[in-house]
């Protein structure tokens, strides 16, 4: 004959502990939003260090572009700053997300190509009174608006092309920041 043997733990510190342990898994929004901040940290990260690992670099012609608008030497993906300043965090119950709204965002996080179509059109440039092109600052011909007495017009025409911008993934966790999330979600069930 088998007869069954219970063992029926009776101590209110094991219990006290046991529903502690409950209450903290079944809440679950503090610890979400504490991962979505490393989450958002990273992401900040990311763009002050250009990569975790270092993004590619811009092209000549890209720095070149940006040198005439006075945007180079400066840091990849901040020519205005709006998409790191795009970048926010959500936390719910069941999850910590870190994201942007700009449409522009996923060319620069997962690289690809973009196929710019032939185009034509015209300009109005400035002249002086000789009818010479004036010159700008950076050595470049001043545009004119339609309505200048002084300009001359000149079309331009431009060929289909495609355009490859390189993976520089600002979305993403280090090894770093994956550890400090294992340890707050660990400190979280479990309290020091």
């Amino acid at each position: 004959m088998s007869e069954e043997i219970k063992i029926r733990i009776d101590d209110a510190d094991v219990q006290q502990h046991l529903t502690q342990l409950q209450q903290r898994t079944s809440n679950l929004r503090p610890l979400m939003v504490r991962i979505a901040g490393h989450m958002l940290d990273a992401v900040h990260q990311n763009f002050e260090s250009e990569g975790r690992p270092r993004w590619p670099s811009l092209k000549p012609s890209t720095r070149k572009a940006r040198a005439r608008i006075g945007k180079w030497p400066g840091p990849i993906l901040r020519v205005t700053g709006q998409l790191a300043r795009s970048v926010s965090r959500r936390a719910t119950d069941t999850e910590a997300i870190v994201g942007t709204n700009k449409v522009y965002a996923a060319i620069h996080q997962f690289g690809g190509d973009i196929n710019q179509a032939a185009r034509s059109g015209k300009l109005r440039l400035r002249t002086d009174a000789r009818g010479r092109l004036i010159k700008g600052k950076r050595g470049g011909a001043v545009f004119a608006r339609s309505g200048h007495k002084r300009g001359v017009e000149r079309s331009f025409s431009i060929g289909g092309h495609k355009i490859h911008i390189p993976a520089r993934p600002f979305l993403k966790l280090g090894q770093d920041d994956l550890a400090r999330i294992k340890t707050d979600v660990v400190q979280h069930v479990i309290p020091p």
